[in-house]
């Protein structure tokens, strides 16, 4: 009977009739905004073949990125304006196309040809309104010069960082703030600069470290961007005399006239660079840091013993420990403390993290190998390149200096090396080069594997193959069962 069934209380909550509930008002649906073509090349036309009307879904500079309802921007600099590239974008659908001149054929269906003055300009000012401008929405820090620029950058961002998520555009990798990935080879275009900003933005990163020039972001891309600051390291390692590096700087940083740069950051112990602290505190619109090794600079530094440095600043000196070997990445502390300082940080409080700083991928970078004896790995090929970083550990080795080259190596860079290491490995075989050279040393020596760095491939011909030191130095010593032994 059902009289003696044990009562289901949950069973009847959910059978019993649902209490009278207010409805919600209904909201209405907020349709996206489709952008048109003339609001994102707003200032840029010159003149068009067929309707600016038209809805746009992406962006492109690579014609084999087009589909229906992309602008493809047909850059002359880079040879993407070819009338192979703008029929195979037209005949991907492409919305538009952006060009220097406008074609003689006439224009289809659903393609508007585009004529700007200035190609890069467009791409530049449409990027920003596609990705919502993301330039606008972080702190943009900039590093340009010779030598240093992507240690400076690293540097700064970890110091910068901690209870702030800051990203990194350089010439190594991007931190994005929701990951990291490798950097792009060549210079970046306006369009991926804006892409990479928009997924710094969107993971909340509200500052930004910025290695522009070679290998970097390039100079149209770096046109017209809300920069805080920027650094000049140096004039050496330029491809050209001083006035050339300063240039190039001014191009990056300081091209625009209806803006001034707001935070100059300089290192006066270069000559380039103090001729450009001189010129633009004469010029008057931009305030100017100066560091160096000089009582006249603002932001100096003087060695000390076992890897210590103290530091000075207008109103304070701290004494620190660096992680980081060598004159030069002495020079890059102070750049990166400068800059620091300069944009409304205390210096006491970035520098607690520096010993936490793991170091550049590639630039003098130490692989932990359990041996007795260090290991280095270094993207130096050049001769200059290669005594910089052979003089920084031969200055700080007992033992003798063993080195690995790379292929690409001439015979002035050669010659370098032979006058400063005890021992080369040479070779294409770059897993046989590495096992020599620890085959070889012995407590008390040091090993240099130059001309490789952060790379993980390495170009045979038309081909790619792994490469990465690190993984090839770790397997080796994996395979021998060497792995946290010293040598004997």
């Amino acid at each position: 009977m059902i009289g003696y069934l044990a009562r289901n209380l949950p069973l009847l909550e959910a059978l019993s009739p649902a209490p009278r509930r207010r409805r919600a008002p209904v909201r209405a649906r907020i349709a996206p905004v489709i952008p048109r073509l003339s609001e994102l090349l707003e200032g840029s036309v010159v003149a068009a073949k067929g309707p600016l009307g038209r809805p746009v879904g992406g962006l492109a500079t690579d014609f084999r990125r087009v589909v229906p309802g992309t602008v493809f921007f047909a850059l002359p600099q880079t040879g993407t304006a070819g009338a192979r590239s703008i029929g195979e974008a037209v005949a991907r659908g492409a919305a538009a196309v952006v060009v220097d001149r406008l074609p003689l054929i006439p224009p289809t269906a659903r393609t508007t040809f585009v004529q700007a003055g200035d190609v890069a300009g467009a791409l530049a000012g449409a990027a920003r309104r596609h990705f919502g401008f993301p330039d606008r929405a972080m702190t943009l820090v900039g590093v340009g010069g010779g030598r240093g620029k992507t240690s400076v950058v690293h540097l700064l961002t970890h110091l910068l960082g901690g209870d702030q998520r800051v990203g990194l555009l350089g010439s190594v990798r991007y931190d994005l703030g929701a990951r990291v990935v490798p950097a792009s080879e060549g210079e970046i275009d306006a369009l991926e600069a804006q892409g990479l900003f928009a997924q710094m933005r969107d993971a909340g990163c509200r500052h930004a470290v910025v290695e522009a020039g070679s290998g970097a972001l390039g100079a149209r891309a770096a046109e017209g961007l809300p920069w805080a600051a920027a650094v000049f390291t140096n004039s050496t390692g330029s491809t050209g005399p001083l006035d050339d590096a300063v240039e190039t700087w001014r191009r990056l940083f300081a091209g625009d006239e209806a803006r001034a740069l707001p935070v100059a950051v300089v290192n006066t112990d270069d000559a380039g660079g103090a001729r450009l602290a001189a010129e633009l505190r004469a010029a008057g619109r931009t305030r100017v840091v100066t560091f160096g090794t000089s009582d006249a600079a603002e932001v100096r530094g003087a060695a000390r013993s076992a890897g210590g440095a103290l530091i000075r600043w207008p109103g304070g000196e701290l004494e620190v420990v660096s992680p980081l070997a060598g004159r030069e990445h002495a020079e890059n502390l102070r750049a990166a403390v400068a800059t620091a300082w300069a944009t409304g940080r205390d210096p006491r409080v970035v520098l607690a993290r520096l010993r936490s700083f793991p170091g550049v991928p590639g630039r003098l970078e130490r692989v932990e190998t359990g041996r007795s004896f260090p290991v280095w790995i270094d993207s130096a090929r050049t001769a200059h390149e290669l005594r910089r970083t052979l003089s920084t550990v031969r200055a700080e080795t007992k033992g003798r200096l063993i080195v690995v080259l790379g292929n690409a190596v001439d015979a002035t860079a050669e010659a370098v090396v032979s006058e400063l290491a005890e021992e080369v490995h040479a070779g294409p075989d770059r897993r046989r080069t590495l096992a020599a050279a620890l085959a070889a040393a012995r407590d008390g020596d040091a090993i240099v594997a130059a001309g490789r760095g952060h790379e993980a491939y390495e170009n045979l011909g038309d081909f790619r193959v792994p490469g990465d030191d690190r993984r090839l130095l770790h397997g080796l010593l994996a395979s021998s069962g060497a792995a946290g032994e010293g040598s004997s």
